[in-house]
């Protein structure tokens, strides 16, 4: 699966996350659902998701690699 990278844009937040998924859409989703903090950051941290070129993971569901986002 590709890799997606979402990342926080306000200041003051720091980190990424990884999502292995088959398209940027599902890989908000699965991040959003991994954690429920997880949807409230994406919004109040205006995080942003982009694909990691060349990079791939193996694996068959789509799922959360790492998750280091957070905020002061």
């Amino acid at each position: 699966m590709q890799v997606y990278k979402i990342t926080p844009t306000i200041n003051y937040s720091y980190g990424c996350a990884l999502v292995a998924a088959n398209n940027r859409e599902e890989a908000i989703k699965v991040y959003k659902e991994d954690d429920e903090r997880n949807a409230w950051e994406y919004d109040e941290l205006r995080e942003v998701c982009n694909i990691v070129d060349k990079l791939t993971y193996d694996c068959v569901e789509p799922t959360v690699i790492l998750n280091t986002v957070g905020a002061e």
